[in-house]
């Protein structure tokens, strides 16, 4: 009978194997740590985009208002009488009711001035500016225009009749308007939140437009200098 007898001598590399290897709970370990890292990664990367996104708005809508006050104060600053009225019938008595080159109070303003030929409209319209009620119990800010030999409405008519209009800033808590000059039987040149001296423009106009608390938005006081006006 023969006999076989094995002794378990070591496999040649065995030791380096399992030095070099990983036992299960390190790759396990490894796992968690690579799953935490790409965690943090996905987080850091969402963050990235509401921040970019956040400011892109951000940058929008200040670029927004921009673009309204150089409308404002383009249209404004070109204010003037109109064609037809000479210099004399400027210093007569106010004509009748309604034709009027200037006439605004503390949130509603309208005046005579030319609309840009590229705009596909050109020669001289009434303008007018003021709040309307928007949603959420906020104002929009409001322009209209309409040829400029109709006569003015009733400031607080709020008729829309043969108006063109388009709104320039949606949700504003509020709006003043106010005018630098020297008006009938006015002793002094000073500012006043009413305008209704028909034979004078202002020499400036001044509009404020407030956000509520929680609107990042911000509006830089517009002044206005009328370049038609005369002392």
């Amino acid at each position: 009978m023969i006999m076989f007898f094995f002794h378990n001598r070591p496999v040649p590399g065995a030791r380096e194997n399992r030095e070099s290897g990983l036992t299960l709970i390190e790759l396990l370990v490894a796992l968690v740590l690579l799953a935490l890292v790409s965690v943090m990664l996905s987080g850091g990367l969402r963050f990235s985009a509401r921040a970019w996104e956040y400011s892109d708005s951000r940058l929008e809508k200040i670029e927004r208002i921009q673009a309204v006050q150089h409308l404002l104060r383009s249209r404004l600053g070109s204010a003037q009488f109109s064609k037809n009225q000479t210099a004399t019938e400027r210093r007569s008595p106010p004509g009748p009711p309604g034709m009027e080159a200037f006439a605004g109070d503390f949130d509603h303003v309208e005046f005579i001035a030319k609309l840009p030929r590229h705009h596909g409209l050109g020669g001289l319209y009434r303008i007018a500016i003021d709040g309307v009620a928007g949603t959420r119990n906020t104002n929009n800010l409001r322009i209209r225009w309409r040829p400029a030999e109709t006569g003015f409405t009733d400031i607080k008519d709020g008729q829309t009749e043969d108006w063109t209009e388009t709104t320039l800033l949606e949700d504003i808590e509020g709006l003043k308007i106010e005018y630098f000059g020297k008006q009938d039987k006015a002793e002094n040149e000073g500012w006043s939140d009413v305008w209704s001296d028909p034979r004078k423009l202002p020499s400036l106009v001044r509009l404020s437009v407030a956000f509520s608390s929680h609107d990042p938005r911000r509006w830089p006081v517009l002044t206005v200098k009328v370049i038609s006006a005369t002392p």
